[in-house]
């Protein structure tokens, strides 16, 4: 192995990723080397963390804004890997084991070093295309256990990753009327191919109004995943009345997007509406071990279905380009994958050079 390798850093605030050599990291007790065979960009929170509205993900669990000296910052928090060595007291993981990656931060890299309890082991059918997104899984799948029951009436708010994500899973829960709202043309499309009702675009309809129409009341259950200010504020007008029907019970919201702007919100509303707010980690099954398994199992299994959210893959060292693409939307994207192995001659490609989806989508 070279004892340097190439790497993907934050360099400064509201600064492009930048990609640069860097020493492959040394395996200490109690610690795991894995190679990254494929990772993912988080849409929401890589990008903010480019605009001051996230701290780096090495930070952002002791600090809710940018401590001094924040930057340069590793980046990846999504990643398939394969364990290379094991240091002195690890348990549970061994040279050649497959896994996915939580709660790591240096996963846009050829290598990293991560904790024992930052990885999970997948089994070899589910492919490194899978393995590298299945954390964001895992940080859905909680909010929509938690908020989705069988005969719900259920509204999503976004349709990229997250928001596709929960509109499967809303499906697997049994939801009786799901609709979605995204202002982009072929992610409605593609939520309407994974499982809702209805796709309503924000830009030509009131929302509010044709939610209360379809529902004939407001939704049990409504779950932002854009991580807006205009759209947090949407959702508690969008719920059912407790004592509305014969259910006896008021909705729920269920809050992913990750927003650290002041959001205008009625919170008479949600009181005289009997209803509650849940979170990922507010939620009985956030970010545990439970969690991770039962959405491993639902790869494995073929229920929740990752490829069709899969629309491009670059190579580490357009991660620049990558990022550009994703924050001025000059591609059609959901779920983007970073190759530390890709190929490095055609880096400076556009975004349509890294396209993966089919084009029978109809996009």
């Amino acid at each position: 192995m070279n004892r340097t390798m190439r790497q993907g850093f934050f360099p400064a605030l509201h600064a492009m990723p930048v990609v640069r050599d860097a020493p492959v990291p040394v395996c200490h007790d109690g610690e795991a080397l894995v190679k990254v065979h494929m990772a993912s960009i988080c849409n929401l929170t890589d990008t903010h963390t480019i605009e001051g509205l996230h701290p780096p993900h090495h930070l952002w669990i002791d600090h809710f804004e940018n401590p001094p000296n924040s930057f340069p910052a590793p980046m990846g928090h999504e990643a398939g890997v394969e364990v290379l060595e094991v240091g002195r007291g690890v348990r549970g993981l061994k040279p050649g084991d497959r896994a996915f990656t939580v709660r790591a931060s240096e996963m846009f890299a050829e290598y990293a070093v991560i904790q024992p309890g930052d990885a999970t082991l997948i089994p070899d059918g589910i492919s490194w295309d899978v393995a590298a997104p299945l954390e964001m899984l895992t940080a859905v799948w909680p909010v929509v256990e938690e908020c989705v029951r069988p005969g719900d009436r259920v509204v999503i708010l976004g349709q990229g990753a997250s928001g596709l994500i929960a509109t499967q899973l809303a499906r697997l829960n049994g939801a009786a009327q799901l609709i979605v709202v995204e202002p982009h043309a072929y992610r409605r499309e593609l939520g309407l191919q994974l499982g809702a009702d209805v796709a309503l675009d924000p830009g030509a309809v009131d929302v509010e109004a044709a939610v209360v129409e379809l529902t004939g009341g407001g939704a049990h259950a409504v779950i932002e995943c854009v991580g807006s200010p205009e759209t947090l504020g949407l959702t508690v007008r969008l719920l059912k009345r407790k004592g509305l029907s014969d259910e006896g019970y008021g909705g729920i919201i269920g809050v992913f997007g990750a927003c650290r702007q002041p959001a205008p919100f009625d919170f008479m509303m949600l009181h005289w509406k009997g209803a509650r707010i849940c979170t990922a980690a507010g939620s009985r099954f956030g970010y545990t071990n439970y969690s991770r398994l039962a959405c491993v199992n639902l790869a494995e299994r073929g229920l929740f279905r990752f490829e069709p959210l899969i629309t491009h893959k670059f190579p580490l060292e357009a991660l620049p380009l990558a990022f550009d693409m994703i924050m001025q939307h000059s591609d059609r994207f959901v779920k983007v994958l970073v190759d530390p192995w890709g190929p490095l001659a055609a880096a400076a490609a556009g975004p349509e050079a890294y396209r993966v989806y089919d084009e029978a989508r109809g996009w």
